[in-house]
This record gives C-alpha cells, sequence and structure tokens, in this order.
C-alpha cells in the first residue's frame, strides 16, 4: 500500500483516479475547496502551490507519491494570461520537482497532446515537442525539465478525454455534444481538428496500474480511432434515442479563437499497449456508456 498524494484533486481526472486509487492505497487530495466525499481519499483543502504547505504535508503524512494535476487547461484563457500560465504549468511542476528530488519522492506528472503541432501525426514518446500555443509551449518546457531533471518520475501524456462527468466538473468533446443533442439542439461542429480521444476509464485504469507497478518515464495514452468533432457528433446522435438534431460541418474558421489550434495530435499508442497489454475502449462503446450515465 502506497501514501499518494493528489494536487489539484477536485479535477476531473484526479477525482476519478483518486476514487480507483484510495481502493488499494492510503490517498490525500489538496483542492482549494471541499468536494464531493470519495471512499478512500482524505480531502485537505489548501493551496496546491505552497511549496511551504506541499513539503510540510509531505513529511506530515509519509507521502510516497505525488501526483500533479494542478493546470491551467483552457488555451484561450492562457494566451489572454500567459504570465499565470507559465506559474501553473511550468514554474510550479519546476518546484515540484526539486522538492520530490530533494525528499525522494516519486512524481507523476500528467502532460497534454498539445505538446504536439498537429502537423505529423501519430506521435510518439519520443516525437519532437513542437507546440503552438502557449498552452502547448508552458506543458513542452515542464515536459523537458522534468525529463532533464527528475530523479524518480512517470509522465503520463493524456490525449483529449471524454466521458461520465460530475456536476462541478467542466464539458469534455462529448459531455458537450451529448448536452445539445439530447435537447433536439442543432449543432456546428468542426471537420478539421482529429484525435484518438481517450475514454476516462481507460486513462484511469491505465494510470494506476502503471502506478502500482512502479513504471517510470513518458507513455502517450489515446484511443484508437482517430476522428474529427464532426464524425464524433454522428457517432453520438446514433446513440442517442430518437435525436432529432441536425449537425453540421464546418472548418475551425467558424469558431475563431485566439489560440492556435493543432489540426492532429494524435498519438501512437504502441508502447503503453506493449507495456501493459491494455486494450482500450472503443469509441462508440465508450459513447454509450457516457450517455448511460448521464442520463441516469
Amino acid at each position: 500500500m502506497k501514501r499518494i498524494l493528489i494536487l489539484g484533486s477536485n479535477s476531473y481526472v484526479a477525482f476519478f483516479l483518486g476514487l480507483e486509487l484510495g481502493l488499494k492505497n492510503s490517498v490525500f487530495g489538496v483542492s482549494r475547496s471541499a468536494q464531493e466525499e470519495v471512499i478512500g481519499v482524505k480531502n485537505i483543502v489548501g493551496n496546491s502551490i505552497d511549496m511551504s504547505f506541499i513539503s510540510s504535508l509531505l513529511d506530515k503524512e509519509k507521502i510516497d507519491i505525488v501526483i500533479n494535476c494542478i493546470c491551467m487547461g483552457i488555451v484561450d484563457e492562457c494566451e489572454r494570461d500567459q504570465d499565470q500560465a507559465r506559474i501553473l504549468n511550468y514554474t510550479h511542476v519546476k518546484k515540484l520537482v526539486e522538492l520530490t528530488n530533494f525528499k525522494k519522492i516519486k512524481l507523476v506528472h500528467l502532460s497534454s497532446n498539445a505538446v504536439y503541432d498537429g502537423d505529423d501525426p501519430l506521435y510518439s514518446e519520443n516525437s519532437v515537442m513542437e507546440p503552438k500555443n502557449c498552452y502547448g509551449k508552458v506543458k513542452a518546457e515542464a515536459d523537458k525539465f522534468i525529463l532533464e531533471k527528475s530523479n524518480d518520475f512517470l509522465l503520463i501524456r493524456p490525449m483529449t478525454i471524454y466521458g461520465p462527468k460530475k456536476e462541478f466538473h467542466r464539458n469534455n468533446p462529448a459531455t458537450l455534444i451529448i448536452h445539445f443533442l439530447s435537447q433536439n439542439k442543432d449543432m456546428k461542429l468542426v471537420n478539421d481538428v482529429y484525435g484518438n480521444l481517450l475514454y476516462i476509464e481507460d486513462l484511469i485504469r491505465v494510470s494506476t496500474q502503471l502506478i502500482a507497478d512502479n513504471y517510470t518515464g513518458v507513455f502517450n495514452i489515446s484511443g484508437d480511432e482517430v476522428v474529427n468533432r464532426f464524425e464524433l457528433g454522428q457517432i453520438i446522435k446514433k446513440s442517442l434515442e430518437n435525436c432529432e438534431s441536425n449537425l453540421e460541418e464546418c472548418s475551425s474558421d467558424a469558431f475563431p479563437s485566439l489560440a492556435a489550434r493543432a489540426p492532429n495530435t494524435s498519438f501512437l499508442n504502441k508502447k503503453i499497449k506493449d507495456t501493459i497489454g491494455y486494450k482500450f475502449t472503443r469509441l462508440e462503446d465508450g459513447i454509450k456508456e457516457t450517455i448511460s450515465r448521464m442520463t441516469k
């Protein structure tokens, strides 16, 4: 049994990761506010980027592993406030590396597919990181610092995630489309942004196994099927009962944004499959399960 500290424990991935890890480990979660009670997770209200506070917590609870889920992840917000994006997505990580090295504690860090430019998929763990926007740039800097300086790390790089969520989590691509189509509202969806989307439960199971078996290094994690958002909408519409919504195919130009968007950051997920033999959920099955759990 490991003693694990999750930073940003209210966030989407952290919340469900805590649920799973709490079954066989002593898990502590730090968040800015009290969250929904999770069996097996002791929630601590505090500032996850206050290194003095975190350092004391590591000593007090005799932590073996720190999982960093702190992230400023909305790409346009990162463009608007690049200083804050750097503080949360790079400087915080740099300090965590230094702290965990000093205390001889393993660091698990969540990266992003945004570290790639999207012009030459499929991307493996050895692909060159050439991000197109501020968010991707600071995430890539953090990854490089971990690779160069951390003494004991697991760097998990997930593709865009979809799946059921709690009310306090922001929408992911699937839940947003389900929300509109379940009300028979029409939607415009882009046909020039692609990804092999990752089901949240696959990410949680894979991450839990990597942590339990003490793996180190970098793992790009994704589903198997590459689709654009319009194709995703078609799958969702097909899976909903009596959906009368009209889907309109369009380019990204229909949705102007501050941040440049990478067209196709899809991963080559061979390494994770070869390492633990994991079989990823079919996209259609993941969508059906998401719809089922959202409508209960």
